[in-house]
């Protein structure tokens, strides 16, 4: 018990100290004074200050848009009014719609022209005027009309079918079935597909369109040639535009010749051409050619000596017939057979008789 005692003297003393310093330190700091501050109101002071923002309008006179650009950030926005950090660079960068154009900035004061630079370091105003839009009418036309239809791109940006001035559109001729796109009048020109052009007045347009027709070739009889066709066509699906000059070349089969064209093509002469004004056929005609002469044969053979012809003299009065073979040549005779020698004995044999029948009624 006296041993507590002892050590609770000793604790008094320090926690008195202690409180007594503490008590000195708050009263001794004019920040915190608790005669003059609540609780929160001392933790309040103990927070860091709240950051300055200022705030930027943005007006807009005439036909055109504004971009603000933090460039302390890297964030961008359209957004009038807007909030920035005291201190901010802010980009300021007019774009006048089409057909108008960027007059200039007035209100507080900008570094540069377009785009522009302001600091904010209070709250700001500033206006960017622009002209009212210039515009112009487009029309674009297709002919004929079943012949197509014609795109337009970008779409109208002035109001209805109208474009601000400078404005560069675009027109694709886009052909139906059956036809092919063939050239632009009026306010274009040429054969270039799509074209292109800028709005500088009331522009009218027209893409003209052609029809197409088809060819069919064929020979006859069938097997006995075939026919190339040397003109690419130059519609789609294999079709010729109205007028085009096709060239046909008919090529004969082995054992056959040309004969002519018939149907939408004519003529004797294997190449042709023929004119697309209609759907077409053309038709070759083939004729089986005649065998190649044979040459004829030439006799080389030299003179023989033919069997000896008899000389008979007759012997009237008692005389005796004599026979007198005499030899002749005659020329060769090719093939001669045994009936032509039968022949010839026969002869003798008449002659010798009746040479003795004339004999012997002389006697």
């Amino acid at each position: 018990m006296k041993h507590s005692i002892r050590l609770a003297f000793p604790l008094g003393i320090i926690l008195l100290v202690l409180s007594t310093v503490f008590v000195s330190i708050v009263n001794a700091s004019p920040e915190v004074d608790s005669a003059r501050f609540s609780i929160p109101q001392r933790m309040a002071v103990m927070q860091p200050p709240p950051p300055v923002t200022y705030t930027l309008t943005i007006n807009i006179v005439g036909s055109g848009t504004v971009t603000q650009k933090d460039l302390t950030h890297g964030t961008t926005t359209s957004i009038s009014p807007m909030q920035y950090l005291s201190g901010t660079m802010v980009s300021l960068t007019a774009t006048p719609n089409p057909g108008a154009s960027f007059v200039g900035w007035t209100g507080d004061p900008v570094t540069g022209t377009n785009p522009a630079t302001i600091k904010m370091d209070a709250n700001k105003t500033v206006t960017a005027t622009f002209t009212a839009p210039v515009c112009f009418n487009l029309l674009a036309n297709a002919s004929p009309g079943a012949g197509g239809n014609v795109g337009v791109s970008p779409s109208p940006n002035c109001g209805g079918s109208q474009y601000g001035s400078a404005t560069i559109v675009t027109l694709t001729a886009n052909a139906n079935a059956g036809y092919a796109f063939g050239s632009w009048t009026v306010g274009a020109s040429g054969t270039t597909n799509p074209v292109t052009v800028t709005m500088n007045s009331d522009k009218t347009v027209t893409a003209n369109f052609t029809i197409c027709y088809s060819l069919a070739t064929s020979v006859s009889p069938t097997g006995s040639g075939s026919v190339t066709v040397n003109t690419a066509a130059n519609c789609n699906g294999g079709l010729y535009k109205s007028g085009t000059s096709v060239s046909l070349t008919a090529n004969p089969s082995s054992g056959y010749g040309f004969s002519n064209w018939s149907g939408g093509a004519s003529g004797s002469a294997n190449t042709t051409s023929v004119a697309m004004t209609t759907n077409t056929s053309a038709t070759a005609n083939f004729v089986l050619s005649p065998p190649p002469a044979q040459p004829s044969a030439t006799n080389t053979a030299a003179p023989q000596t033919s069997a000896p012809l008899v000389t008979i003299t007759p012997l009237l009065q008692g005389g005796v017939a004599t026979v007198t073979p005499t030899p002749t040549t005659h020329l060769p005779v090719t093939g001669d057979s045994p009936f032509t020698w039968i022949a010839i004995g026969l002869v003798l044999v008449l002659i010798v008789v009746g040479a003795r029948v004339m004999r012997q009624s002389s006697s």
